[in-house]
C-alpha cells in the first residue's frame, strides 16, 4: 500500500511493503529511481538485520547455523501504519514465527519519515523485546536519478562536505568482504568522480572513514540530492555493473557485509549494533534535494 506525504517544497511516497520510499518529487521532478528491471527493479530498501551478502548464505549464532538472503528480511514484510499526519509516516513491524525461525530476536523496528522543508528525515528505531541481547546490522539503499538533468553520467560527482581521506573496504573475487583496505584519493579531498566503468570493475565502492554529509551533483547543473547520515560507519555506492545505468545508490550503511570464506559470527562481530534486552536504538539520516 502506497502513502503519500507532502508540504510546500516536496513530496514523499512510502510502501508499506518494506517501509521503503517509493518517489520524491520537488519542483515536478522525480529524484527517486522508477525500478525498471531492465537496470534494477528496485528504488529504496530498507536492510534489516543484515547489509549485504553472507558466505554461503549463512551466519552464525551460538553455534548453530541460520539460512539469510541478500539485506535482511523487512524488505519482504508488510509493515502497519503506526500513525500518518500530512507531513509525516511512522510505520512498524515486529518479529514473528517466520523471522524467529531464520532470526531468533524478539524486536520491534519501526521508520518514521518527516518532512522539514526540502529534507526528508528518517527515523529507524529498533526495540529488543527479548531477555537476550540482539545482534544486528542497519542501512539505507536509495536509488536516485542519474541524470537529474540532460547531461551524461560522467558529468556527475559526489562532493563531501568536508574535507575527506576515506579507505575503501576491498572486496573478494567473488564479491564478499576481504578484509583488506586501501586509502582512496578525492579530488581537492572532497570529490569522488564518477564513471561507469567504475561499477563494472569493482560492482560497489564501500568507504570508511569520509564526512557524514555527502552531495550528488552534475558539472553545470543547480539540482543536487544530499545525504546526512551522522551516525553511519560506512557509505556505499552502487549501480548494475555492465549496463550504464541512468540511477546511482548512495548507501549509508551501520556495518559490513559478510566475509570472504567464513561465516559471520553475529554475537562476537564488532562490526555489529549490539543491542541489551528491552533496550532501544536509534538512528536518524536524511535525503535533502535542491533545484537551485
Amino acid at each position: 500500500m502506497i502513502k503519500e506525504i507532502s508540504n510546500k517544497y516536496i513530496t514523499l511516497k512510502v510502501d508499506t511493503l518494506g517501509a521503503q520510499i517509493m518517489s520524491l518529487v520537488s519542483s515536478d521532478y522525480e529524484y527517486m529511481w522508477q525500478r525498471d528491471s531492465k537496470y534494477w527493479g528496485k528504488t529504496a530498501p530498507n536492510l534489516f538485520p543484515f547489509i549485504g551478502r553472507l558466505y554461503d548464505g549463512k551466519y552464525k549464532y551460538r553455534g548453530k547455523e541460520y539460512e539469510m538472503g541478500s539485506h535482511g528480511f523487512i524488505k519482504l514484510y508488510d509493515f502497519y501504519i503506526v500513525d500518518l499526519k500530512a507531513d509525516s509516516i511512522e510505520l512498524s513491524l515486529s518479529s514473528n514465527k517466520e523471522t524467529l525461525a531464520i532470526y531468533p530476536f524478539e524486536f520491534t523496528i519501526n521508520f518514521k519519515y518527516t518532512l522539514v522543508y526540502n529534507r526528508v528525515e528518517i527515523k529507524t528505531t529498533v526495540i529488543n523485546n527479548g531477555s537476550e541481547a540482539m545482534h544486528f546490522s542497519l542501512g539505507g539503499h536509495p536509488g536516485f536519478n542519474t541524470p537529474l538533468d540532460k547531461r551524461g553520467f560522467s558529468d556527475y560527482y559526489l562532493e563531501f562536505a568536508k574535507e575527506s581521506h576515506p579507505y575503501k573496504e576491498l572486496l573478494s573475487p567473488s564479491l564478499f568482504m576481504s578484509g583488506k583496505e586501501e586509502p582512496i584519493k578525492l579530488r581537492d579531498d572532497k570529490i569522488f568522480e564518477l564513471e561507469h566503468a567504475i561499477f563494472d570493475k569493482e560492482d560497489t565502492v564501500i568507504l570508511r572513514g569520509m564526512a557524514d554529509t555527502v552531495s550528488l551533483r552534475a558539472k553545470g547543473s543547480n539540482r543536487e540530492v544530499k545525504l546526512h547520515y551522522p551516525s553511519m560507519r560506512y557509505l556505499a555506492i552502487w549501480q548494475s555493473p555492465n549496463k550504464k545505468s541512468p540511477y546511482l545508490c548512495i548507501e549509508p550503511w551501520s556495518s559490513l557485509p559478510g566475509s570472504d570464506g567464513k561465516l559471520m559470527d553475529i554475537e562476537n562481530s564488532d562490526n555489529y549494533i549490539h543491542l541489551a534486552s528491552k533496550e532501544e536504538y536509534i538512528n536518524v539520516w536524511s535525503i535533502e534535494v535542491n533545484n537551485d
